[in-house]
């Protein structure tokens, strides 16, 4: 028995370090998948951001297009005709 024991020490010592490196591996993975999800959680908020101002941008090219515009055209035509 003291033979096998001897046999599997070198193993044990083994799985010992690489337990250990597996853990440290798993920590610098645990990091990359935090800094990963603050990346995901920033560029979520910036594209909602952006989602807004190209919102605001369409209302206020809506509101000339439909308000403004019009107004202009109207002017221009009878400038136009009293030529």
């Amino acid at each position: 028995m003291l033979g096998l024991t001897g046999a599997f020490g070198p193993f044990v010592s083994a799985a010992h370090a690489a337990t250990a490196e597996t853990t440290a591996e798993l920590d610098r993975l645990t990091e990359q998948v935090a800094q990963a999800q603050t990346t995901h959680s920033d560029a979520i908020v910036r594209a909602t951001e952006l989602n807004d101002q190209i919102a605001q941008q369409a209302d206020e090219i809506l509101h000339i297009e439909q308000g403004v515009m019009p107004v202009y055209r109207e002017r221009a035509a009878e400038a136009a005709s009293r030529l």
